[in-house]
């Protein structure tokens, strides 16, 4: 349930590799299986390891990593009856609900079915004789050095990802939806467990409180769903002081669901703390203040088992904003989280119910867009040369233009932002946190679930410029929870009319000209710095930058050093390159020191 391996043939060159990696993660020794010409390593959770395997009668047996929900039922019995229905031809595929990867074996072949919202990540090696849910363990699996892929590289750096089916290895791809229809597996076939398409109409409703009402019964009725499973394990759930948690909160008080709440505590989390004691004080739920810490007030052995439990917890990949050495993103903090429970919630995808980035309805230059809003200021200044910036967002654009399976982005609305958010931002930026929470119990991002996510592009109509709709939400399942303040200083009962305005200006104010103000802010810190400043490296990150200052990358390493967020990102990256280098080479004399 916690992690997998399934090789080709009895034994493989890098098993102990492979081992050592998932010793490292913290997990106990895994089941093994024969399965026809394949073998499986199947790791149980680390904080709840229930069997994560079930046999039928006839031979065929089920194996589960993820969170997988079927027809409603607790876990054991909703896999019992998937594995029924699934030796019946006989799945309803609308009841499979979650995150998960799920192998079937028929008695001589392995049938591979991974969740439609791409949440749940699977690595294969170029030949599809390793698949895993680690990178990490196909990437020691063979013994040899895997080239770096430098055009990932540069995604991973300037964007925060890297969007499937790259990865930061050539010869290592994710098993994406579009990766899997083509892609053969000597040990394994793909299936896809996904329902019809919703419609393309995109028209929510006839009126703004009818969407509202249409999308507060959808996720209705997913918590109806995960409702049984959940009593079984206890729910755990961050809770903040925006909107994404609150709407959590009272969707999972509304259908019954009882959960433990955490928050994070520290000098820069205090509004925050004060928010989510006020709220879990009215819905009667119990919280948990964690105190966290920024990798910078660490030093020796502390920083040190920050960045060793970092660089296995999140499988040497990371995005944006998280899976760095800070304490809020190590497994030791996820176990303390989670207290009680062994079921855990997070709210990302609630971003779909409102609009952060205060877009007009109008259509917007795609380069400029791209710039702002997935390379963000920062990242986009520190690009050497305009050359080379027009090269990397026309390369991405195509990408993502195929993963949304639209023709082009040359031109963007609110509308395909949308679709930018749901169809790449979840899955490859969110899905490495989804996927890390799953090794060590259940975990669930209810708000970027398929059967969700669907719906809520529908809203696009009635979104408006800020966070009203969401906003509306909230209010309707709990007057008196919208009516708390929020961290934004205002509470959500009535949006006030400075907030609302203040989000309608910052719509009509052109792409370009906010760029430049970032930009120009940007640069300006960066000319206060003192002239040959290096920032301080953590122990173990020295040689992994040098890999990449030596790969000539299109990069102003002062620029983009500079940013707090893209440091800590560009340390991680650096530190797994050092850390995996004898399983690594870059495209001509190999990683240094190996």
């Amino acid at each position: 349930m916690g992690a997998f391996v399934l090789a080709s043939g009895t034994e493989f060159p890098g098993e102990t590799g492979v081992r050592a990696v998932f010793r490292r993660k913290g997990f106990a020794d895994p089941a093994e299986f024969s399965l026809g010409n394949a073998r499986l390593l199947l790791f149980p959770k680390q904080v709840s390891p229930v069997r994560n395997w079930f046999a039928a009668e006839s031979g065929r047996r089920l194996f589960c990593t993820g969170t997988p929900v079927y027809k409603g039922l607790g876990y054991a019995d909703g896999m019992r009856e998937l594995l029924r229905d699934w030796e019946t031809g006989s799945v309803n595929q609308g009841e499979l609900t979650g995150c998960y990867c799920l192998l079937y074996f028929d008695g001589s072949r392995v049938r591979m079915a991974i969740d439609p919202s791409g949440l749940y990540h699977v690595f294969s090696n170029a030949g599809g004789t390793v698949i895993s849910s680690s990178l990490q363990a196909v990437l020691v699996s063979d013994g040899t050095p895997h080239p770096l892929n430098r055009e990932a590289l540069i995604e991973q750096l300037l964007t925060g990802s890297v969007a499937g089916p790259d990865t930061l290895c050539s010869d290592i791809v994710l098993l994406t939806e579009t990766k899997r229809r083509d892609f053969k597996a000597p040990i394994a076939d793909f299936v896809a467990l996904r329902p019809a398409a919703p419609s393309s109409d995109d028209q929510c409703a006839r009126s703004f409180g009818e969407c509202v009402e249409r999308q507060l019964a959808l996720l209705r009725g997913y918590f109806r769903r995960v409702r049984v499973f959940s009593a079984a394990t206890g729910a755990s759930l961050g809770v903040s002081g925006g909107y994404d948690s609150r709407l959590l909160l009272l969707c999972a008080r509304e259908a019954g669901v009882g959960v433990h709440a955490y928050t994070y505590s520290s000098p820069g989390h205090q509004t925050e703390q004060s928010v989510a004691d006020e709220l879990t004080r009215h819905a009667g739920v119990p919280l948990t203040p964690i105190p966290v810490r920024r990798w910078s007030q660490l030093a020796g052995q502390e920083l040190s088992d920050n960045m060793q439990d970092a660089l296995f917890y999140w499988d040497g990949r990371t995005n944006m904003t998280m899976g760095t050495f800070n304490d809020v993103h190590t497994r030791a903090l996820r176990i303390k989280a989670m207290g009680p429970a062994c079921l855990g919630f997070n709210g990302l995808g609630g971003e779909l119910y409102r609009n952060p980035e205060h877009l007009p309805g109008r259509s917007l230059d795609f380069k400029q867009w791209f710039q702002y809003f997935v390379m963000k200021p920062g990242c986009a200044a520190a690009v050497r040369d305009e050359k080379s910036k027009d090269v990397l967002i026309d390369r991405l654009g195509r990408k993502y233009a195929r993963l949304m399976g639209v023709d082009c982005l040359g031109r963007i609305d609110r509308h395909l932002a949308r679709r930018w958010y749901r169809d790449v931002w979840l899955p490859y930026s969110a899905g490495p946190r989804l996927s890390a929470e799953n090794q060590l119990s259940f975990a669930l991002m209810p708000f970027a679930d398929w059967s969700v996510t669907g719906e809520s592009l529908k809203a696009t109509p009635y979104i408006g410029v800020g966070g009203e709709f969401e906003a509306a939400m909230i209010r309707t399942l709990d007057r008196r929870a919208a009516a708390l303040t929020s961290y934004y200083g205002h509470s959500f009962d009535r949006m006030p009319l400075r907030t609302r305005l203040t989000d309608r200006v910052r719509s009509l104010v052109p792409l370009g000209i906010r760029q430049r103000l970032h930009t120009r802010k940007m640069m300006a810190a960066v000319s206060r710095q003192r002239p040959g400043r290096t920032p301080v490296l953590p122990p173990g990150v020295e040689e992994g930058l040098q890999v990449l200052r030596e790969m000539d990358l299109p990069v102003n390493w002062d620029v983009l050093l500079a940013d707090d967020v893209n440091r800590d990102r560009c340390f991680y990256v650096a530190y797994f390159l050092s850390s995996f280098r004898e399983h690594l080479k870059s495209d001509s004399e190999g990683m240094a020191g190996s």
